[in-house]
């Protein structure tokens, strides 16, 4: 007498199979949105520095010798991305695209006027930690410096010199260690802050 349908080793076997392909395609898929969110982060951190450039003359006559939120005046400038903007912040914060929180202000210190702005991490992902490293370091052309909470001072090219260590020179070994430095830290204050002129 033939039987019909499958047996329950090949029903198994199928499913093996469902499965391996599932957990492939998974992982391409989670590989995917993070290079995205990295790649979308890029972007919102290259559009808050160009807004402060597009924005300079304008941000020049604010009075910097106290600290000064810029924040609120480039949102209502337009300057900053919608997707970045919680309504609920009061627009003194904007998030980017792995929710770390971002503050923008100006200062003066000893006699120098700077612009920065400053990171609230969300500690979940070390890979945008990193991500902000590596574009600093692209950018070491234009930044004073970047600093990060319970961590090295990194200088851009026109203020590094024999006494201070370079962002061009970190490697990624000396990245990777900094965030997971940050990813472990206990503060309330801010984890990485890039400066600039």
């Amino acid at each position: 007498m033939h039987q019909k349908g499958r047996s329950m080793v090949e029903m198994l076997g199928v499913l093996a199979i469902i499965g391996i392909l599932s957990a492939a395609s998974l992982t391409g898929y989670n590989k995917a949105i993070m290079k995205y969110k990295l790649n979308k982060q890029r972007e919102q951190i290259t559009q808050i520095v160009s807004s402060i450039y597009t924005n300079e003359k304008l941000l020049e006559e604010i009075d910097k010798s106290s600290y000064t939120y810029l924040t609120p005046i480039l949102i209502s400038l337009g300057s900053i991305p919608n997707d970045m903007i919680k309504q609920n912040e009061g627009n003194i914060y904007i998030y980017d695209a792995f929710q770390n929180k971002y503050g923008i202000a100006a200062f003066t210190s000893q006699e120098i006027p700077y612009f920065y702005f400053f990171v609230y991490l969300n500690k979940l992902n070390i890979e945008s930690c990193i991500n902000i490293y590596q574009i600093a370091k692209e950018g070491a052309d234009s930044i004073a410096y970047i600093v990060s909470y319970n961590s090295t001072s990194y200088w851009g090219n026109k203020e590094c010199n024999s006494n201070k260590k370079c962002i061009k020179d970190i490697t990624l070994e000396q990245i990777s260690t900094a965030c997971k430095k940050l990813q472990n830290a206990n503060s309330n204050g801010p984890n990485i802050t890039i400066y600039w002129r």
